[in-house]
């Protein structure tokens, strides 16, 4: 069967029209992406100051007020900050004016109660939560004050939602930016002040700054859209509670299989096991975050947008997956490659042991990379599967660590990993083939298929290669991929990548 994507952009005009929009997934990936890189920078920087200024027991307790928040945040918010997302993007996508309106100001009106109930429900369980968290009263003041947070949370998610749903990238990322800075300096003020007195009005005031911040982005946007006329619809509230509940049952159900994994681990292993695996999943996940931050800021809006256009549906879905693979197959080539130089360097020497399970991680990146734009087609179409597309996986997942860690040790982890976003892409693939005919097109297939290329040469230096020179088939692999990944975006967009980065350059330098 002809994938309607390859027939489309075989003409002229259809190739222009390509070419447009492959610039716009690039620009988008580029600016979140970088955007996101900066904030990882800027979190390195925070986390390691707290630690010199409050010491691991100022360190944990902080930690611990900011996973009573977002349990509090993530239970009360409902999942609004996607489903407001996506119905105010089809809303826009309509071309009706007073739908968009409705869907806004029904938006805030829910965001608003749900945000008033999280903080009042909160303040009033501070005691026990206290007492359940620490073992007694003391922090329930703490708490108390903390519950101004959920509100604040609220309100931010709201405005985003507004920027997000927009498809204004370059304010948003500015925003993250701006954001992630203005953050980093009040917190560590508030710290060199008060120590560890300091945290509670730390983080009060870091959801504040994000507040207003968020607020001042959002400003224009919620001129254009104020509207006194424009009613509360019950309708539209049901569709955001409706796919909002999806989405606190997701994330419930992912926060449950990330304890999981780790009590299997601890217990078929041990605790240092556990640190090797916690290192391995947060260095694999660097890179991805970059590419998949992007996506989901930037992607779903588009797709909710055309979601009533199949075509147009399968299209976007086919060259997110190109972006995609293009910038993560060099990433995930050069993370196996060099994982046993990257553990000493990210964390210490004895985390060694650790180099081998990141490569098997780094292949289940490469599956992720393939399975997410396909579970956002399923999002976007409020289709239910959406949820249970990933229960399949992650009980995959669970299945194969059960199974696996007794008798292959850490490195089942790795595999499992594998299977899980295997099984993720097979069963995202069939529920997009039912609801949109999809298919990937040529070009997504020959990225795909040298992306497993690209990942076996770079495995079987390790195995046919003596020690230490196995990484060395791998670092040409990677090279390689470099170029062709800068060589196919530029084809796929036709711009010249490096020379416009470097006219702009020169323009600024003038």
């Amino acid at each position: 069967m002809t994938d309607r994507t390859t027939s489309t952009i075989s003409s002229p005009d259809g190739a222009v029209d390509s070419s447009r929009s492959y610039r716009s997934v690039l620009k988008a990936t580029s600016l979140l992406g970088g955007a996101t890189a900066i904030n990882l920078i800027l979190s390195m920087v925070r986390v390691k100051c707290v630690a010199l200024l409050l010491g691991p027991g100022g360190l944990g307790l902080m930690g611990m007020f900011q996973s009573i928040i977002t349990m509090a945040t993530t239970l009360s918010g409902m999942g609004m900050n996607y489903s407001g997302v996506r119905e105010i993007a089809e809303a826009r996508g309509s071309g009706d004016e007073e739908q968009l309106k409705t869907a806004v100001t029904t938006f805030r009106r829910v965001s608003l109660w749900l945000g008033i109930g999280g903080t009042a429900a909160l303040a009033a369980l501070c005691i026990p939560i206290s007492r359940i968290t620490f073992g007694d009263g003391a922090q329930a003041f703490s708490i108390l004050c903390l519950s101004s947070m959920v509100m604040c949370s609220m309100l931010t998610t709201c405005d985003a939602a507004l920027i997000q749903s927009a498809q204004q990238i370059g304010r948003l990322a500015k925003l993250n930016v701006v954001g992630g800075l203005v953050g980093t300096v009040v917190s560590l003020s508030c710290f060199a002040m008060w120590r560890q007195e300091g945290i509670v009005p730390a983080l009060i005031a870091g959801a504040v700054v994000q507040w207003l911040l968020t607020r001042h982005f959002a400003r224009q946007l919620s001129q254009s859209y104020a509207d006194p006329s424009a009613g509360y619809s019950r309708e539209v509230a049901g569709r955001l509670f409706r796919f909002g509940g999806t989405m606190v049952v997701l994330g419930f159900m992912v926060s449950i299989s990330g304890y999981l994994q780790r009590v299997l681990i601890l217990r078929s292993l041990d605790e240092s096991a556990l640190g090797f695996f916690q290192a391995a999943e947060g260095l694999s996940g660097l890179y991805a975050g970059y590419i998949l931050g992007a996506m989901g800021t930037d992607f779903l809006p588009r797709l909710s947008a055309a979601v009533s256009d199949s075509g147009t549906v399968n299209r976007l879905v086919n060259e997110q997956t190109v972006v995609a693979l293009l910038i993560g197959i060099p990433g995930v080539v050069g993370t196996i490659c060099f994982a046993p130089l990257l553990m000493p360097v990210f964390y210490a020497s004895n985390f060694g042991p650790a180099a081998e399970l990141l490569k098997w991680m780094a292949v289940g990146v490469f599956g992720r990379l393939i399975s997410w734009p396909l579970s956002f087609l399923l999002m976007a179409k409020g289709d239910s599967r959406f949820l249970w597309t990933n229960v399949i996986a992650t009980l995959a997942q669970l299945w194969a660590l059960w199974v696996g860690l007794p008798r292959l040790g850490l490195n089942a982890c790795g595999y499992a990993t594998i299977l899980s976003f295997a099984v993720f892409t097979l069963v995202n693939l069939i529920a997009a083939r039912s609801l949109t005919d999809f298919r990937w097109s040529r070009d997504a297939w020959q990225v795909i298929g040298l992306g497993f290329l690209a990942l076996g040469m770079t495995g079987a230096g390790f195995l046919l290669v003596p020690a230490p020179w196995g990484f060395v088939p791998g670092a040409v692999v990677f090279l390689l991929s470099c170029y062709w990944g800068y060589r196919r975006l530029c084809h796929l967009t036709q711009i010249p990548l490096v020379g416009r980065l470097l006219g702009r350059l020169k323009r600024q330098a003038a």
